[in-house]
């Protein structure tokens, strides 16, 4: 029923559905605001950026409906980023130039008083390597040199459906889609090694185990009230260490435990995919781990580094991620610029030497 409701909005006719409320024989204009610059990005990666946002910007120019904006607001803003592919910034792996093209499209009420504001009906982003659209999905980074500062991803959406070559994603109302673009003919993850991921939890139980509790000094006071409250709350500090240490003690034997894991598993265990059903240890310091196709496993992924290339210039576009938001006030208008849009065009773009 989803993927029927969602190529029904595909297969809509040029023509609205329902005439929208907005005074579409008024003059309209785009407006492409400058890019903004992060400091950290390097000087010669800028230009092949620069072109790459231009090159997406003249395709969605040439979408018919924006083409001739009639009552259209269309507000272009840039924004890139010096990040990984994981977009974050403070990391030792490969970075590469991101950027993120916002398309607000607005219009105006037929009502509309002077020097009102339009309404936004519609908004698309594309983003330049960036797949950040599966952020929330995080659990832990990598900690081996292959995928050092890598972020573990716990059961990541599968594709809703497919766009030729291209994987597309929904939202979790069904209304918004982002259809992925690669350069690389490579999975968008990859699996993480039982082995990795179990040195990741022995890391994150390891810190909580070093941890000391803060004593406290006596205060510098003879005052019998003073020392009165501070006999008190030597009482109540000596029953919060009991309950630190056993805590401690807790996670101590969850750390050994982990470790006691690792030490056991054989050479073809610790190559093997992990597939989980919690993400945390037991309470006996082990992760259980489940078999592909158990009925609660859940794969622990991490973003593939083979997506970007890095013989390429950092500003080249190696993966672009459309997405299509629709807005309440104008519903059928984000479905229609979709059906329109010029993907090939935009694949041109990917494949540019």
């Amino acid at each position: 029923m989803r993927r029927h409701a969602f190529l029904i909005l595909l297969l809509l006719p040029c023509v609205f559905a329902q005439t929208p409320d907005f005074a579409l024989d008024r003059p309209g204009r785009w407006t492409v605001q400058p890019a903004d610059w992060p400091s950290d990005m390097p000087a010669d990666a800028r230009p092949r950026l620069t072109q790459t946002l231009n090159d997406v910007i003249a395709v969605l120019r040439k979408t018919p409906t924006l083409a001739q904006p009639r009552g259209l607001e269309i507000t272009v803003t840039k924004h890139a980023e010096w990040q990984d592919l994981d977009s974050q910034s403070d990391t030792r792996r490969p970075k590469f130039a991101e950027a993120a093209i916002t398309v607000e499209i607005a219009a105006y009420p037929k009502d509309a008083k002077p020097k009102e504001p339009p309404v936004y009906v519609a908004v698309l982003h594309v983003g330049v390597n960036d797949l950040s659209l599966f952020a929330g999905w995080e659990s832990g980074q990598g900690v081996s040199a292959d995928d050092a500062g890598a972020r573990f991803l716990i059961d990541p959406p599968e594709p809703f459906e497919m766009r030729g070559a291209w994987p597309v994603y929904h939202d979790f109302n069904d209304r918004a889609s982002w259809v992925v673009m690669m350069r690389a003919k490579a999975p968008i993850f990859a699996p993480v090694p039982r082995e990795r991921y179990l040195q990741y939890q022995i890391g994150e139980i390891g810190k909580l185990a070093g941890r000391k509790m803060q004593t406290l000094s006596a205060p510098p006071s003879n005052d019998p009230a003073v020392v009165a409250a501070w006999k008190e709350a030597q009482k109540q500090i000596a029953e919060v260490q009991q309950t630190f240490n056993e805590g401690k003690a807790h996670v101590q034997a969850q750390l050994d435990g982990l470790n006691k894991q690792l030490a056991e598993m054989s050479p073809a265990d610790r190559r093997a995919p992990a597939y989980v059903s919690s993400p945390n240890p037991t309470e006996e310091g082990t992760i259980e781990f489940q078999q592909r196709g158990d009925s609660d496993a859940k794969a622990v992924v991490y973003r593939n580094p083979a997506l970007l290339n890095e013989r390429l210039p950092r500003g080249a576009a190696q993966i672009l991620t459309v997405w299509f938001e629709p807005r309440d006030e104008w519903p059928d208008l984000a479905p229609k610029l979709e059906q329109e849009f010029d993907w090939t065009a935009l694949e041109k773009i990917l494949a540019a030497p």
